[in-house]
């Protein structure tokens, strides 16, 4: 008997085909999807221009409220007294209020203490560059030395600068 003559060999070649077809379909849809589609920080990026463009003051109010900025208080700028400054830094997707038990415990013990505070959704790199402005500029705005706290599970460790 002939392979030919198999009915069940053609059936079996033909899924064979199919599923060779299919992986190399899936194969170029993956390398070709770059230059198709929009990156996701690019639709991020778009999504958040459009909405600072819609609701400009509400966007400003935010804006205003991210950055380095003291725990639950005012700037001591010419303070001597603290022994140090602990900026604390929250995780990408975790919001500032986790230090609120922190705090007051190194202020208690005499630290001048920051918080960190950026906006959550967006790129990891957008992220990295706000906060090393803002630490670049709490460096000129004050002598003090910095104590960095951020949370551990983010990947990053306690650090002095």
């Amino acid at each position: 008997m002939k392979d030919l003559d198999n009915p069940f060999q053609l059936k079996s070649s033909k899924w064979r085909m199919a599923g060779m077809g299919l992986i190399l379909l899936i194969v170029l849809l993956q390398w070709s999807r770059p230059m198709i589609l929009p990156s996701e920080s690019q639709i991020r990026q778009a999504f958040h221009r459009a909405v600072q463009a819609r609701f400009p003051e509400p966007a400003l109010n935010l804006a205003n409220r991210m950055g380095i900025h003291p725990f639950g208080g005012e700037w001591q700028t010419g303070d001597q007294s603290a022994r140090g400054r602990v900026v604390l830094i929250h995780g990408l997707d975790d919001p500032g209020i986790m230090w609120k038990d922190l705090g007051p415990v190194l202020q208690a013990n005499q630290y001048q203490v920051l918080v960190m505070s950026y906006p959550n959704d967006q790129a990891i790199q957008a992220s990295s560059r706000f906060f090393f402005d803002h630490m670049r500029n709490l460096a000129e705005k004050t002598r003090l030395r910095s104590t960095l706290w951020p949370i551990p599970w983010a990947g990053w460790w306690p650090g002095t600068c």
